[in-house]
């Protein structure tokens, strides 16, 4: 069910509403919808309405019927201010979306929000923001966090993209199929790495993999001549820390 904010249309071209400030019109992939109704001064004869609705980077003309506009999708993805005015006219809207009717009314724009964020809560911590470069394969080179004692199963496996591996000193173990298949290019220890164990598939079958300087103390060398995808781009001598 959609949330209701009802805005009544003077006369003298303004917007009344009982919200105090910028009214907020949704909050970024919400599943509850805004609905504006409007009550329409009698004095203002004109049979076509529409909202008019700008923001810094786009801007939409929307038909409104019965008085009632459901805030879309296409409005909701642009986070930020918008600035709606409701314009009435005596003749239908052109295919373009400009208005050349005789009689025009336009009221004063209303400033209305769009947060991006549950509940308008727009900061990210750290984990937050790595979680959604992961899901949207937003990045061509990750770091793991430096508090991070372990890289887990599965993480880039099958990931397609190109994109560098920058491993922190902290990582004690790569776990089994990490890497898998993965468009990985290059893989980076950080200087005092204590990299002890690479499990099972953790690096395999990442076909543009370029040469690799392992951790002196790294121990299950045979795993890894065995299951890095091209042994020959190995560098079998380890770092010293």
């Amino acid at each position: 069910m959609a949330y209701e904010i009802k805005i009544h249309v003077s006369k003298e071209a303004k917007f009344e509403t009982d919200l105090k400030g910028p009214i907020n019109i949704s909050v970024y992939k919400e599943s509850n919808r805004v609905k504006l109704c409007f009550i329409v001064d009698s004095k203002i004869d004109a049979e076509y309405h529409y909202l008019k609705l700008i923001h810094a980077n786009t801007s939409y003309l929307y038909r409104v019927h019965n008085n009632e506009f459901l805030i879309p999708k296409a409005v909701t993805v642009w986070e930020g201010r918008w600035e709606i005015s409701f314009v009435c006219c005596d003749e239908p809207a052109n295919s373009d979306g400009t208005i050349t009717a005789d009689y025009i009314y336009t009221s004063i724009p209303l400033v209305c929000d769009v947060h991006k964020g549950n509940l308008g809560y727009t900061a990210q911590t750290k984990e937050q923001l790595i979680l959604k470069q992961i899901c949207e394969g937003s990045f061509d080179h990750f770091e793991v966090p430096q508090d991070a004692e372990s890289i887990v199963s599965y993480l880039f496996s099958n990931l397609t993209q190109d994109f560098t591996f920058f491993v922190s000193a902290n990582i004690q173990v790569i776990h089994e199929y990490a890497l898998y298949q993965s468009g990985c290019t290059s893989i980076t220890f950080e200087e005092g790495s204590k990299l002890t164990t690479l499990d099972d598939h953790a690096i395999y079958r990442i076909t543009n993999l370029g040469d690799i300087k392992f951790p002196s103390n790294l121990s299950n060398w045979v795993n890894i001549i065995l299951l890095v995808a091209d042994a020959q781009k190995l560098n079998l001598e380890p770092t010293q820390n």
